[in-house]
Formats: C-alpha cells, sequence, structure tokens
C-alpha cells in the first residue's frame, strides 16, 4: 500500500537505528519509509500494514513497560552510551545512502491532485479563519490605543500575501501578534519602523542569540504573557454584565467556552450564527401595521419595519382581505422587502385579494425593494419615480412568479 503512494520511493527494514533503551526492551526492529517529500512520507507511514512477530514482550502490557523501564531507570548501567557519534563512520557501515538536495523557494510540498486540495482544505480554512480574527482584533485594539484607523482591507491582503510567499520558502503561516503589538505600543512603537525593528530583532536572536534566549526561564515567559493578558483583557465587560442584553452575555459565553473547547474560527462563526438568529428573531416580532382611509375611500395599510422570513405571518395577520376596499395600496414608506419569503408572502396576499376580484398595489418602494421585485417579475408599472419619493406611484402587484407557492 505504501509503495503505490505517488512520492514514496522505498520502504526499508531497519534493524541497527534502535537507540539503547529500546534494545533492553526487545524493540530490535524498524521500517522506514523512504519518499521525495514529506507528504509522502507521512502518507505512507499511515497507510503502512506491518505484520509484527511475536517476541518475548508479547505479553506485556502499557504498566509493565513503565516498570520495567523505571527500574532499568535506576538500576546503574554497565557500560555508559557516548553522547557522541561519529557520523563519517555510520554512512561507511551503512547499507544504503540517500541524498536530498533541496531548493528554495520550492514549489511542490505535497503532490498536486485534488485528493491534497480536499485534505487540506478544512485546516487552511480554519487556520486562515484564525489569523484573519486574530489580525483584525489585533487592529482593531491597535487603533484604540492609538487613536488611529487602520485600513482592514491592507491588512487581510498583506498577511495573505506573505503567507503564500512564505509558503514556497518553507515556513510556517503568520498573523498579527496582539501580545506584542501591545507592548510595542506600550513602548512608544506607532509607526512602521516599530514593527520592523521587532522583526529584525526577532530574527537576529533566532540566528545568533538562540543560545542566550533557551536560558530564559518559560514561568518568565509565562508572567510576560499573562501580564498581556490582565492588560489587554476588557475588564468592563465583567461590571456591565448585569446592565446588557442576555442574549450578549450567552453570545460572550459560547465564544469563550468554544474557544478553549476547540479553538477561535468555530467559537467567532457560532457567535455570528447566534447573533444573527437574535436579531432575526428581534426583528420579528417588530413588525406592525395600521390603515388609513385615502381620499379617493381606499384602505392604505402602513407597514413598520423589515419584512423577512420571520416576519410575514404577522405581516399576513395586518390586513383583513373580507372586509377591505376594491382597491387596497400597501405602503412601504417605513418598511423594506428582504428576501424571497416576503415576495412570497405579497404574492400570497394579492393572490387572496385576486380571489375576490380587489386590487393589491404597493406604494413608497425603496431603490433596492424595487428592484428585488422588478427581478421577480411582480411589479406591473415599471417606474423609477417612487424609489427616490419624486412621486408616489401605485405598483399592481402580478401574480405567478412563484408558482403555487409554499
Amino acid at each position: 500500500m505504501s509503495n503505490e503512494i505517488n512520492g514514496v520511493e522505498q520502504v526499508v527494514q531497519l534493524d541497527r537505528l534502535i537507540p539503547p533503551a529500546g534494545q533492553f526492551f526487545g524493540m530490535l526492529g524498524g521500517v522506514a519509509v523512504i519518499a521525495n517529500n514529506t507528504w509522502s512520507a507521512f502518507q505512507g507511514k499511515n497507510n503502512l500494514n506491518v505484520e509484527w512477530e511475536s517476541g518475548i514482550n508479547e505479553s506485556y502490557d502499557t504498566e509493565k513497560f513503565k516498570e520495567k523501564l523505571i527500574s532499568r531507570i535506576h538500576k546503574k548501567a554497565k557500560v555508559v552510551p557516548p553522547f557522541k557519534g561519529n557520523v563519517d563512520k555510520a554512512f561507511e557501515n551503512a547499507d544504503k545512502v540517500i541524498e536530498a538536495t533541496y531548493t528554495m523557494p520550492h514549489l511542490v510540498h505535497a503532490p498536486m491532485n485534488l485528493n491534497t486540495f480536499w485534505f487540506i482544505l478544512p485546516y487552511a480554512g480554519i487556520l486562515a479563519a484564525i489569523g484573519l480574527i486574530e489580525s483584525l482584533m489585533t487592529l482593531n485594539l491597535v487603533d484604540d490605543l492609538t487613536e488611529t484607523r487602520g485600513n482592514s482591507n491592507r491588512e487581510c491582503i498583506a498577511q495573505g500575501g506573505a503567507n503564500i510567499v512564505t509558503g514556497f520558502f518553507g515556513g510556517m503561516g503568520g498573523c498579527a501578534m496582539i501580545g506584542q503589538s501591545i507592548i510595542n505600543i506600550k513602548g512608544g512603537g506607532r509607526g512602521r519602523l516599530s514593527g520592523i525593528t521587532a522583526a529584525v530583532m526577532l530574527l537576529i536572536f533566532i540566528l545568533f542569540a538562540s543560545s542566550y534566549i533557551e536560558q530564559v526561564p518559560i514561568a518568565a515567559l509565562v508572567g510576560v504573557m499573562f501580564m498581556v493578558v490582565i492588560g489587554t483583557f476588557a475588564w468592563e465587560s465583567i461590571t456591565i454584565i448585569r446592565r446588557i442584553p442576555r442574549t450578549d452575555v450567552i453570545v460572550m459565553l459560547i465564544v469563550t467556552i468554544i474557544t478553549v473547547m476547540h479553538d477561535l474560527a468555530i467559537a467567532v462563526i457560532c457567535g455570528v450564527i447566534v447573533s444573527a438568529l437574535t436579531y432575526a428573531w428581534n426583528n420579528a416580532i417588530r413588525i406592525r401595521g395600521s390603515v388609513e382611509v385615502n381620499e379617493d375611500g381606499n384602505n392604505v395599510y402602513y407597514i413598520e419595519g423589515p419584512l423577512f422570513f420571520g416576519s410575514i405571518q404577522d405581516f399576513s395577520d395586518v390586513f383583513n382581505i373580507k372586509d377591505d376596499t376594491e382597491v387596497v395600496i400597501i405602503d412601504f414608506i417605513n418598511s423594506r422587502v428582504v428576501d424571497q419569503s416576503a415576495l412570497q408572502a405579497i404574492e400570497d396576499l394579492a393572490k387572496k385579494y385576486k380571489k375576490r376580484k380587489k386590487t393589491l398595489q404597493l406604494r413608497h418602494l425603496s431603490s433596492d425593494c424595487h428592484k428585488l421585485l422588478r427581478k421577480a417579475g411582480q411589479l406591473v408599472v415599471n417606474s423609477d419615480d417612487d424609489p427616490h419619493y419624486g412621486i408616489a406611484v401605485n405598483y399592481n402587484v402580478k401574480t405567478g412568479a412563484f408558482g403555487k407557492g409554499h
């Protein structure tokens, strides 16, 4: 199976590349997957089917291995294995030597096919979402601290382009770091030079001062990050929990819990979904209508609030089809037709009036509503005067645009 994967050159058995600790437990065999790229090597390893012979440790479980390992650690070794090896001698004794040359920039890190694309797509989407979200959050925080206005579009394009170029050189993707940004700003950095200086100094530390960086205790770095968290956390959000809507509190808790349990991208998506549903619910219960009789003796219904899938039932309940006049006018000066469900509701209402030989007309359509209804083919009169409120044109409703309806 492993040999059939594109990029896998050979699968060989290894008997010598086993550390002394492994030999103590009878681990005297190994298998290596040789491939021309890392991706194919991992695929070959995952598809490797090896049947091992039963050894002296066949009946051992994890606890027994753990006990044996502890006893070996405390037991003084007769022969101390050397900490340094002879590379040249190792190559001389090797059965086969494989030479690999890497050039930069390198395009193909994995087989260019649809299987690779579909495999990396979800991970790429999650990483891209997390990177963009963190960068935009950092940009927003920096704008608040510096009282400036950043360009979010330029930030996203620059980050995406930089990550694409980095991939050609085998590097990891990155995004704006909120901790480093806060430290930089509190240190007086304001222009591009501050970010360039931080990047150059980080590169110098990695290339020439890594031995000194390794001496910094992990606890010190953890303390620095805790101070960054304390300085960037919106503590006032805790004090106002009792004064903000419950739905906002629920969204905050959902995003926080999902971020800790999974990742930021999924948490933000869930928060947006809950917020959108809450917004739709609040707007659905706000639609209302009133009726007046105009100078021609016709009933005019004034609708207030957006007409969409969540409010069509309340919209339909406003009208008294049986007792209405021969001509009924719906005034949308304080309302908007939003989606297909709203169009369907208007057509269903027009059909009910048509069955009673009455006419339904629409008035004061905004430009977006006019375009939506005209595209659906529901307007008999096609005029562009009413969207700009030059004159109030009464549009007759054309039925049959959506077939039999719901």
